[in-house]
């Protein structure tokens, strides 16, 4: 998926940014980027993948 530098400026006003106008294409370049890997992971099989409630193999720790 490829941002363009409209779509940059809305995502930086709704998430209270200041961008450079110098950087926009940079930015619109990193997300493109990251959403590209979220579309990838997405189509992965995850079928046999037991769901997880913490990334670490821990028991959190109560009071009696």
């Amino acid at each position: 998926m490829s941002l363009t530098a409209s779509d940059v400026k809305k995502i930086a006003h709704l998430a209270r940014l200041g961008i450079q106008e110098q950087q926009i294409h940079s930015y619109a370049d990193d997300l493109s980027n990251m959403l590209d890997l979220m579309t990838q992971m997405g189509q992965l099989d995850t079928s046999g993948v037991v769901p997880m409630a913490h990334p670490l193999d821990q028991m959190q720790r109560l009071r009696d």
